[in-house]
């Protein structure tokens, strides 16, 4: 069984798990809603906690539990979209983000952490952008490496976050008895929507894929010398995200 092969296997595992717990979702059966981004979003997960692991950060305490937590709320995402607790999922994707990059702006330098997501995403850019620019020659490489990370990294990032912070704090409001919220909130062949479905998971993908793309620019050395280089690419190939293209220009 080859790599890929196990990670399918692993989502078969995943959709059998839930429907066990939960029974079939009726988008499932009446075949409307996005199970390739399902599994795109699976699959970016898996190979996040390998990545995550092979980097061993995780060896470093200060930096090991947020990154836990952050793939946690990454997971709890998939059981939480199933269950058609949409706003819920979106949390926990907001949650996750913030907490990863908490972890990865401790992994550099502890003492830059700050409360605010996008100055904690832009000061660990910045410190990747400046070590990597010393291998470029002249201001118009190292202008357009600067606008790559701040396009395709900061840029993304920080506007994912707002999209998520903007779904979550919505200006309207229902006023809903608690026991009639309970009884609707729990009845889970009702409480489903392909339409929010689809919508959701597919900004899920994008959130576990930019996250997928930070770690690897971030981490990158550090796993290039400890994973097969063979499956590495193949990986990098695969997702397709802006870190194979940065890859391409900028560290091959």
């Amino acid at each position: 069984m080859n790599y890929f092969e196990k990670i399918d296997k692993d989502f078969d595992n995943t959709i059998s798990n839930l429907t066990m717990k939960f029974g079939t979702l009726r988008c499932i059966e009446e075949q409307d809603f996005d199970i390739e981004s399902l599994k795109k979003y699976h699959m970016r997960l898996y190979v996040l906690r390998e990545l995550i692991v092979v980097s061993n950060v995780q060896e470093k305490e200060r930096i090991s539990q947020p990154l836990n937590d952050a793939t946690s709320d990454f997971i709890d995402f998939i059981w939480l979209l199933y269950t058609g607790r949409y706003k819920a999922s979106i949390a926990s994707l907001r949650n996750g983000l913030d907490i990863f990059a908490r972890s990865m702006i401790r992994s550099l330098d502890f003492s830059l952490e700050t409360n605010s997501f996008s100055n904690n995403v832009e000061k660990v850019l910045k410190k990747v952008r400046v070590k990597n620019e010393i291998h470029l020659t002249g201001n118009e490489a190292k202008r357009k490496h600067r606008t790559f990370i701040n396009e395709k990294f900061t840029k993304n990032m920080i506007s994912l976050y707002k999209e998520l912070s903007d779904f979550i704090h919505g200006r309207t409001r229902q006023q809903i008895e608690v026991a009639h919220y309970l009884n609707n909130i729990i009845d889970f062949k009702e409480n489903q929507s392909a339409d929010e479905f689809n919508r959701v998971i597919n900004l899920g993908v994008q959130i576990v894929e930019t996250v997928y793309s930070m770690f690897l620019l971030v981490n990158y050395k550090k796993i290039d010398e400890k994973e097969n280089t063979y499956k590495l690419n193949l990986i990098i190939d695969r997702i397709n995200g802006n870190f194979k293209i940065y890859k391409f220009q900028y560290l091959s």
